[in-house]
């Protein structure tokens, strides 16, 4: 799209998304790279997902485009009742992460908010301000109105699990958007992505060009030692294993927000908000997020290299795998209900370490964290309650 000042932009940001222009086994690729525009980004064929969860007798996980119009919904809908196996329940989410500005559909709900002449009139939420207000209600509003339509469709909810997506540490943002008018009556889940790393720095530079401090991250006394700090591999692990006092008003006196413990104790105030409107606690994505902050002008260019090296070697140890079992055994402890954890095989790149494995011919034995997850997985025997009539 143009530039937001453009005055064709908001014609390019709200366009909606064809059904006949939708992915399908016909079409000459799918998906796409950075290098790919967004529009022409279509994503893989429904009718393969639909197949794939059949021949794996695997629970699928759809995201619905966030500019679908109704016919497309009614469209996908269909085809996943007609298609998908009857043993099998279709987890059903509109958009990703509308809650970070990183993605297109939040700036679409952020402007259908504004649109709405209903939304746009009501208050801003307490301590919030109009675009996060007219966005979240929007978003509540269009994801019930997506779940109404599977609904028709299904006519059974029994093969649905009709989700919202939250963020792991503001609980705030699930309970605005589960109150927002009949949206928790058609919701059964919310789900969030619990990571841990640690703090990158105690400084960053603003959009003023300003160098701030951090405020969860500056306090040597709360917080010891920062990730771009570190000059050996059991120092990435201090940093990880740091503590965190979520009953402390002040940020600068918690500690590290981003460490395990953080990350775990973070759970429980979403677990409060699932069980006030009775839903579930889904993870949408979760583990390790060590990553290296390339863009940090504060950092030098040889010390960002030999964190990426320090953080690479990170996770290929088996202290790893233990995060990744205390990180689930706290899940599971809290309350929280499915965990995808993020992601499958993938080699390790500047951008990331989050491959469970390296690449698919990695063993459990090469793997901490696909070692952790699977023996996570395999003391459930196979179980989750929430699929078995009267638990396991």
């Amino acid at each position: 799209c143009p530039a937001t000042t453009d005055p064709a932009y908001e014609a390019c940001l709200l366009q909606k998304a064809s059904w006949g222009e939708r992915p399908t086994m016909d079409s000459p690729y799918w998906g796409g790279s950075y290098k790919t525009g967004v529009l022409e980004r279509k994503g893989v064929a429904l009718e393969l997902t639909i197949a794939l969860a059949n021949q794996l007798q695997a629970h699928p996980w759809f995201t619905i485009p966030h500019n679908a119009d109704d016919d497309y919904v009614n469209n996908y809908a269909t085809l996943i009742a007609d298609e998908l196996d009857e043993n099998l329940v279709a987890h059903i989410e509109y958009s990703n992460e509308v809650w970070n500005a990183g993605f297109w559909g939040h700036h679409y709900a952020q402007q259908m908010g504004y649109n709405d002449s209903e939304i746009s009139a009501m208050d801003d939420y307490p301590y919030r301000d109009t675009d996060y207000s007219v966005r979240t209600r929007y978003y509540a509003k269009r994801a019930t109105e997506v779940f109404k339509l599977f609904e028709a469709e299904f006519g059974d909810n029994t093969r649905l699990k009709r989700i919202l997506g939250g963020q792991h540490k503001f609980h705030t943002l699930a309970d605005n958007l589960l109150d927002y008018k009949d949206t928790k009556d058609h919701t059964d889940a919310f789900a969030i992505a619990p990571y841990f790393h640690g703090c990158w720095g105690r400084q960053f530079v603003n959009g003023a060009g300003d160098t701030v401090d951090h405020s969860s991250c500056y306090n040597e006394e709360t917080v010891p030692k920062v990730m771009s700090e570190v000059t050996s591999l059991d120092e990435v692990f201090e940093v990880m294993n740091g503590e965190y006092d979520d009953s402390v008003t002040d940020a600068s006196l918690r500690g590290d927000a981003d460490n395990v413990e953080a990350t775990i104790k973070l759970i429980q105030p979403q677990i409060a908000v699932a069980n006030k409107y009775d839903v579930d606690l889904y993870a949408y994505e979760g583990g390790a997020h060590l990553t290296v902050s390339w863009g940090d002008t504060l950092v030098s260019t040889e010390k960002k290299n030999s964190l990426w090296d320090f953080f690479a070697a990170a996770n290929r140890d088996d202290r790893m795998g233990a995060y990744y079992t205390r990180l689930l055994d706290g899940w599971k402890e809290a309350g929280g209900k499915q965990f995808v954890l993020f992601t499958a095989p993938q080699s390790f790149n500047r951008y990331g370490f989050f491959g469970i494995k390296e690449h698919l011919g990695s063993t459990r034995e090469d793997s901490p964290k696909y070692d952790a997850a699977l023996t996570f997985q395999e003391a459930l025997l196979g179980c989750w309650p929430e699929f078995v009539e009267g638990g396991c």
